[in-house]
């Protein structure tokens, strides 16, 4: 592999990397508010309105960052 062709591919790799794993947090929390919007939704039976549900749900989310990935 020629040195040109070696530095194209270092570029790319370091250019690429960063990116996936900020689309994978995006992602991550796009599924949690979107998850967080179908579980106020299910709980429509509450004496909380929609924004309160909403509200507590986000402070559970924020609450449990400490503890993910553990077991």
């Amino acid at each position: 592999m020629s040195t040109y062709k070696f530095l194209k591919l270092c570029l790319f790799l370091c250019c690429c990397f960063p990116l996936m794993g900020y689309a994978q947090a995006t992602s991550d929390v796009d599924a949690a508010d979107d998850a967080i919007l179908r579980w106020a939704a299910y709980f429509s039976n509450s004496t909380l309105t929609e924004e309160e549900r909403i509200a507590e749900l986000r402070w559970f989310v924020e609450a449990s960052e400490p503890f993910r990935g553990r077991t």
